[in-house]
């Protein structure tokens, strides 16, 4: 009996392993580490080529609007300066003034459409997601009242970004008062004064249509002005006389705008303006690095034009850009 039980017990033994045994059983094996490793370098980098792809994509939609916006803003600009040109002539009939106006007003709108790229922000109570609305907050009633002031007093404001953490600007154009009679009177006489001697303005400017209004209505203001139609034809003509200012697009079909400033400056320390359908910050730091003192975005008026000029010359200084 006794040796039965001890066979017995002897059986239990082999069937059921010792618990260190069962212990080592369960630790995992080094391949086991190893594939864990591997699932989470794998893991991991799929995530960061997901960001980066994330990334591109909203650089791409980023860079389509902007590219879009130049192209629209381009051919808005000889119209508005051809539609200030003709409501300057004193023998434009009534009637045919008031058609002009109402040109040029749309124009103006189709110009305000295309700034309004971030329309929305300026909606009452305006909200993006639901994430977003709960952490934030919607947009109140600020911006919609700050719109509807700066319209009743028929100007536009609008509002530019580069993009999530990196700001906003907003920008209010209010139209001047008409001087009275004897204000116009004493301000004529300070302008006559200040152009006795024209002030020397190269423009360079590809598109023909635009150059020609630009020098038209320069002339017209009492300016000196020379254009080129690309960067060596702005080159030769600084090489062969003065200029006090450089008024340049930005895209130029040997140069970019940038490179031309970056020659001008050095070589004659000639300020510039420069002139472009592109407006977000990047590309107003990309102006303020290479020499321009000032960035006017497209569709530009010629009182805008000339207000830029008087601030540049006017103040003897170049100015910091905002």
């Amino acid at each position: 009996m006794i040796d039965l039980l001890n066979a017995g017990e002897r059986q239990v033994a082999m069937d059921c392993p010792s618990p260190e045994a069962k212990i080592s059983s369960l630790e995992p094996s080094e391949d086991h580490y190893q594939q864990l490793l591997q699932s989470l370098k794998e893991a991991r980098s799929a995530l960061e080529e997901a960001r980066e792809s994330a990334e591109a994509a909203n650089r791409l939609k980023d860079r389509f609007f902007a590219v879009l916006s130049h192209e629209l803003r381009t051919p808005l600009t000889p119209v508005l300066m051809a539609l200030a040109a003709i409501e300057a002539g004193p023998e434009l009939p009534p009637g045919v003034r008031d058609d002009i106006a109402m040109i040029r007003r749309n124009v103006e709108l189709e110009s305000k459409l295309i700034d309004d790229l971030l329309k929305h922000i300026f909606n009452a109570f305006e909200q993006g997601n639901a994430e977003a609305a709960r952490q934030f907050g919607g947009l109140g009633l600020g911006l919609a009242i700050s719109k509807a002031l700066v319209e009743l007093h028929g100007s536009k404001i609008c509002v530019q970004s580069g993009g999530a953490g990196t700001g906003s600007v907003f920008t209010i154009e209010l139209p001047a008062l008409e001087a009275t009679m004897e204000n116009a009177a004493t301000g004529k006489s300070a302008q006559a004064d200040a152009r006795r001697a024209p002030l020397r303005l190269l423009v360079v400017e590809d598109h023909a249509d635009t150059a020609t209004m630009l020098a038209k209505l320069l002339g017209s203001a009492g300016y000196s002005v020379k254009t080129a139609a690309s960067a060596a034809g702005a080159l030769e003509l600084a090489s062969r006389e003065p200029f006090d200012l450089l008024v340049s697009d930005i895209g130029l079909p040997d140069a970019t705008g940038y490179q031309l400033m970056r020659q001008i400056k050095e070589r004659y320390g000639t300020n510039g303006i420069a002139r472009s359908g592109y407006g977000m910050d990047e590309d107003i730091r990309k102006s303020r690095e290479a020499g321009f003192s000032d960035h006017l975005v497209k569709p530009i008026s010629f009182a805008q034009l000339d207000q830029a000029i008087h601030r540049l010359l006017g103040c003897g200084k170049q100015p910091p850009l905002l």
